[in-house]
């Protein structure tokens, strides 16, 4: 249900041109959609699901809302979507440091160290003033 709900507002975004600026209310959804799941079914957030557009590919849901989270650090100007955004990677940051497994440890990490620098330009580029009232 999860990787539904994430992949269709990823296509709802996608759609005629648009970004994460255009809709900051699916935004905060997705996000605050995936914090619950993060922190209430971790087992469920880590699953690998199949792709009903094609048999026997895989959905890597996870690399889907890093590359969602790391655009619109960059580029979100509403304050409560970038709150949200914020608020996912937080808690799957601290995810890091529970009681996870071992196999969901070695997810995280390959998703969060290419996108570190963009994560960290886009979280500077807020605070100095970029979004309003951070």
């Amino acid at each position: 249900l999860r990787s539904h709900l994430s992949s269709q507002s990823l296509v709802s975004l996608q759609q005629a041109g648009r970004g994460p600026t255009d809709d900051p209310d699916l935004i905060k959804g997705l996000f605050n959609m995936a914090q619950r799941y993060l922190l209430f079914c971790p087992q469920a957030f880590f699953a690998t699901s199949t792709n009903p557009a094609s048999p026997g590919a895989t959905v890597d849901s996870l690399s889907m809302l890093m590359d969602v989270a790391t655009a619109c650090v960059g580029c979100v100007m509403d304050r409560e979507a970038l709150r949200c955004v914020l608020q996912f990677l937080t808690a799957l940051f601290r995810m890091r440091q529970t009681h996870l497994a071992e196999h969901d440890l070695t997810r995280i990490q390959p998703q969060i160290l290419p996108r570190g620098a963009s994560l960290v330009h886009g979280l500077v580029a807020a605070l100095a003033g970029r979004a309003p009232s951070m």
